[in-house]
């Protein structure tokens, strides 16, 4: 199969771009919103909603797109001709295609001034177009994120459609459903029995000359990439799970090799992506990224110590170029610590908008240690990272 790493990667490469976006917009407008900080990860039974972009391209398309839905169908053939749709019109080729690409890429798969098709966008993309087309269409759409998906690091937005009493899983961008005796299953079901989920599988396959490329410029194939993206592990270890701006927490493993310090991910006036690139470099087990705060979801950051040496004191410094405001607080929890001692640092109350160090100082008590980052941040607010140091003390 060609280029595996972009197959899993391309979701999550969105996903970095779309926060990127979204913290100017939050950093410009100062905008907040209310979230439930007290709600587990995984919930599948909110109705969030999110703010549809681009209304006026939308509404094109819908005009488009509505001509796919017959006037006697159902809510899920409804969704399910929708998510077709959204599949046979989307490329990824002007964003994930090399630009040395090897195989050539046919002209049909680059949007031409003036037109309204192909689609250009990747997972988020596609999920907020089918969460446009599906509301004018009657339907209850949530976007809906996947963390630690395909692989530590990794994350992918689909979307659920809230129909017959219960939730239904469609996947806009690698493209798919899984059914069971005939019915679309929420991805709550999926996780619950992976190997019967998968048994389930539905491909949607493009019909016309519109398609997803690797990053050579070969044409992708659904049915190869549904089915190396979706596999038991997948959906096993995908446990941050959130509707976008349901307030859910979002539990994000980080991994530190304490025997590799000092460890400096990212750098100083650097970018998310720096960010992101440095801690995959390094091997670090989770993208970066605004790793505190509420600013693309609700997250709970876990961070996991491996091979310390007792006794020793390390210091881990969080370096923010940016807070979304004044007053927020951020603590290293007490709950469920395992073998470290916090020294100092437990606490950080954010005091200016710009250029915030928290420092804190832990005591290793094994080989093996972890600890939670807690904040009160609501929908909007976060720390924005340039970059995250780690030493011995």
């Amino acid at each position: 199969m060609t280029n595996r790493k972009a197959i899993v990667m391309l979701g999550f490469s969105q996903l970095r771009l779309y926060v990127s976006v979204g913290i100017l917009a939050f950093l410009t407008f100062f905008l907040s919103g209310c979230g439930d900080g007290g709600a587990s990860g995984g919930n599948d039974s909110q109705v969030p909603s999110s703010p549809v972009t681009q209304p006026d391209y939308y509404e094109q398309l819908w005009e488009l797109a509505k001509a796919s839905i017959g006037p006697r169908m159902t809510e899920a053939e409804i969704a399910e001709a929708l998510a077709r749709w959204v599949v046979n019109n989307s490329t990824n080729a002007s964003l994930w295609v090399d630009e040395d690409f090897q195989y050539l890429v046919p002209d049909s798969a680059f949007r031409k001034d003036g037109e309204l098709l192909p689609f250009e966008g990747l997972c988020y993309d596609r999920s907020d177009l089918f969460k446009y087309l599906g509301e004018r269409a009657g339907l209850a759409v949530s976007i809906f994120d996947m963390y630690n998906f395909g692989g530590v690091g990794g994350g992918h937005t689909c979307v659920q459609v809230y129909y017959d009493g219960n939730w239904h899983f469609y996947d806009l961008t690698y493209a798919g459903m899984f059914e069971s005796n005939g019915e679309v299953l929420s991805f709550a079901e999926m996780r619950a029995d992976p190997e019967s989920a998968l048994s389930g599988m539905v491909v949607f396959e493009p019909t016309g000359d519109i398609r997803d490329y690797y990053s050579d410029g070969s044409p992708v194939v659904n049915q190869s990439r549904m089915e190396f993206v979706y596999t038991v592990d997948a959906l096993t270890n995908a446990t941050g799970t959130s509707f976008l701006g349901s307030g859910n927490v979002v539990p994000l493993e980080v991994t530190f090799d304490l025997s590799l310090v000092p460890i400096q991910v990212g750098n100083a006036n650097g970018a998310l992506y720096d960010v992101s690139s440095d801690g995959i470099e390094q091997g670090i087990s989770e993208c970066m990224d605004v790793m505190l705060g509420y600013v693309w979801d609700n997250f709970e950051p876990r961070i996991e110590l491996r091979n310390g040496v007792p006794g020793q004191e390390y210091v881990l410094r969080f370096y923010a170029s940016q807070s979304t405001e004044t007053g927020s607080v951020y603590r290293v929890s007490s709950e469920g610590a395992v073998n470290v001692e916090v020294v100092s640092g437990e606490e950080f109350v954010t005091q200016s908008y710009t250029n915030l160090v928290w420092e804190i100082v832990f005591r290793a008590q094994g080989a093996t240690a972890s600890f939670t980052i807690q904040h009160n941040c609501v929908e909007g607010q976060g720390l924005i990272m340039d970059y995250v140091t780690l030493e011995k003390h």
